[in-house]
């Protein structure tokens, strides 16, 4: 991985998700905790917690369209280790698509207090089992973010970690999804979202990006 500076790092990273379906709506958090190999480096956290108020859900009318399942309001909360909390307003459509087991994209705005203007923001998760027979199931996984950045002069950024993962589930004798392993790719342009940024020179930071292949086990309850 790469620190703040850009300095490369190797870390273990712990996380904990979570998502729950409600009368009005759904709520989903996630929390990463990021324990360091080097002795001068802290453990850091990031996460998010992202309530959705169902359009369908409050007023009992149907809200589909297509492949639109339904539309929600859509609210978070994102906060970073030593850093001000930063808000999201927007709209989250679920989708209906062949062989997805689930798929939604939002739009958000993106608001940092602690800097001028807001940003804009395109969301998405999805997930597709595939598989031969109960020995041989599999998932390609994941979620992105992309967007701009006002303060930055509207610099863009991409933030990416498709999964393929294998069901371990027979082995364990568990229900099915429960216990899988495979890899993570995680792709992050302008990380941090540092380019463009004024640094203490008085230059605007050239940023860079992460790239990390990372060996992953999933545990589901």
């Amino acid at each position: 991985y790469k620190n703040y500076a850009g300095e490369t790092v190797e870390k273990e990273i712990i996380t904990i998700d979570h998502f729950g379906a409600g009368k009005y709506g759904a709520v989903y958090f996630y929390y990463d905790i990021s324990y360091p190999r080097r002795k001068d480096d802290h453990t850091e956290f990031f996460g998010s917690i992202s309530p959705t108020l169902s359009f369908s859900k409050i007023t009992g009318r149907s809200f589909s369209y297509g492949v639109i399942q339904d539309v929600s309001l859509k609210l978070e909360l994102e906060q970073v280790s030593a850093a001000t909390p930063v808000y999201y307003y927007g709209f989250a459509f679920d989708l209906k698509l062949p062989h997805f087991s689930f798929a939604q994209v939002s739009i958000v705005l993106r608001d940092d207090p602690n800097k001028p203007g807001v940003g804009g923001q395109l969301n998405g998760v999805w997930s597709i089992p595939f598989g031969w027979s109960r020995l041989t199931q599999f998932a390609v996984q994941g979620f992105w973010a992309a967007g701009v950045i006002p303060e930055a002069q509207d610099k863009f950024f991409l933030t990416t970690q498709p999964q393929f993962l294998y069901d371990l589930s027979p082995v364990f004798a568990t229900d099915s999804g429960a216990v899988q392993a495979g890899i993570e790719y995680s792709l992050g342009i302008n990380r941090y979202l540092k380019a463009g940024v004024i640094d203490t020179q008085g230059k605007p930071d050239p940023g860079f990006d992460e790239r990390v292949i990372q060996a992953m086990v999933k545990v589901n309850y």
